[in-house]
C-alpha cells in the first residue's frame, strides 16, 4: 500500500501534536502534586511576622500571676487612666479588676488611676495636683502633679456605668434596658481604648426591637449607629482577612498557644454573612463574654503589652529575648 507524502506529514504533525499534549499534561499533573505537597509541609518565610510573635514564650507566659515587670522611675513613664465612674462599684474595685488578669497583672507599676469627678473639680479651682490612686487601689499621700512630665495623665479616659443608653461607649452586660458594670466588659473596653483592639465576636442583624429603641433614643438626643460601627470592619492586631493564606500570628499555632484553625468572625446582611475577617480563638475577653472568669487570648496580650511599652517606654520581652540571642 502506498500513502502519499501528505497523508504521511499530516501524520506526523498529529503524533507530535500528540506527544506535545502528554507533556504538558504531565508537566500539568507534576506541578499539582508539587504544590499540594507544599501545601502540607509550607516553609514559612519568618521576615513577614512581627517579633512579638517569633519570640518563643515559656508555657505560663500567657497566665495570670507571672512575675512582676521592673518599673525605672528614671527610664519609664507612668499611663495615667482617668476613670468616669458612674456605677455602683468603688474606684478601688474596678482597679482591682484590671490587674485580675494577664498581662495587667504583671504590669502594675506602670499605672496610676485618677477619679474625673475629683479632677474636675480640682481644675476648676486651678489646683495642678489632684487625689489619685495606686494600681492597688489606694488613695496616694499627697496626690500627683498632673502637670509632670513623667506621668502621662489623663491620657485614657475609661468610662463605667450601670446604664446601657447613658452614653456612647458604656461598658456593662445588658439585662433588659439595665447595664451592670462587670469585670469582663471594664476589661474589654480597656483594651480597645489602650490597646486598640477589635472586637472578635460574630455580628447578626439588628432587629425590629433594637431599631425601635434606637429610634426612641435618637429623638430623645442619643445619637445611635445603625452601621454597626464603620470601625468594626478595620483590620486591627487581634483579626487578619479571611483571604491571607498565612496568618500573622503563625508562629503562636506553631508554639501551641492559639489553635491551628481558620476561625471566621461572622457578619451577617441581610440574611448573608459578609465577614471579611478571621479571628486567633473562640475563648477571649474580645469574643462573646460568657463568663466571669476569662481571658485575654495571647495575641491580644502581645497587643495589651506592646501599647504598654510603647506609651511607658519600657523594653517588651521579645526584644529582651531577641537581644539574648544576639
Amino acid at each position: 500500500m502506498v500513502m502519499h507524502k501528505e497523508n504521511i506529514g499530516e501524520n506526523e504533525r498529529h503524533t507530535k501534536n500528540m506527544i506535545l499534549k502528554v507533556i504538558i499534561s504531565s508537566l500539568i499533573l507534576f506541578s499539582f502534586i508539587q504544590t499540594s505537597f507544599a501545601d502540607e509541609n509550607i516553609i514559612y518565610d519568618y521576615n513577614i511576622f512581627e517579633d512579638r510573635y517569633l519570640c518563643d514564650y515559656s508555657e505560663g507566659f500567657f497566665k495570670a500571676g507571672g512575675e512582676q515587670v521592673p518599673f525605672n522611675e528614671n527610664l519609664n513613664l507612668k499611663i495615667g487612666i482617668v476613670i468616669k465612674n458612674k456605677s455602683r462599684m468603688s474606684i478601688g474595685e474596678i482597679i482591682n479588676v484590671i490587674f485580675s488578669v494577664a498581662p495587667f497583672d504583671r504590669y502594675r507599676r506602670f499605672f496610676v488611676f485618677v477619679d474625673h469627678n475629683k479632677l474636675e473639680r480640682i481644675r476648676r479651682r486651678n489646683d495642678f495636683f489632684v487625689e489619685a490612686y495606686n494600681s492597688y487601689g489606694r488613695k496616694m499621700p499627697g496626690g500627683f502633679d498632673i502637670e509632670n512630665s513623667s506621668v502621662r495623665a489623663g491620657l485614657i479616659v475609661l468610662n463605667v456605668d450601670d446604664y446601657e443608653f447613658t452614653r456612647t461607649g458604656t461598658l456593662g452586660y445588658a439585662s433588659d434596658k439595665l447595664a451592670v458594670a462587670q469585670k469582663m466588659t471594664i476589661l474589654h473596653e480597656l483594651a480597645h481604648v489602650l490597646a486598640n483592639l477589635g472586637d472578635e465576636y460574630s455580628m447578626g442583624e439588628i432587629s425590629d426591637e433594637q431599631k425601635e429603641i434606637h429610634g426612641i433614643l435618637e429623638r430623645i438626643g442619643i445619637p445611635c449607629n445603625h452601621d454597626k460601627y464603620k470601625v468594626w470592619n478595620t483590620e486591627k492586631a487581634n483579626i487578619d482577612y479571611r483571604g491571607h493564606k498565612v496568618l500573622k500570628w503563625q508562629p503562636l499555632i506553631e508554639q501551641g498557644f492559639i489553635p491551628d484553625e481558620r476561625i471566621k468572625r461572622v457578619q451577617i446582611e441581610n440574611g448573608v454573612d459578609v465577614g471579611r475577617f478571621l479571628i486567633p480563638t473562640r475563648k477571649c475577653i474580645m469574643n462573646r463574654i460568657v463568663s466571669d472568669n476569662m481571658e485575654f487570648c495571647p495575641v491580644c496580650q502581645l497587643q495589651i503589652i506592646d501599647s504598654i511599652c510603647r506609651l511607658s517606654g519600657a523594653i517588651p520581652p521579645w526584644r529582651t529575648k531577641i537581644k539574648e540571642k544576639e
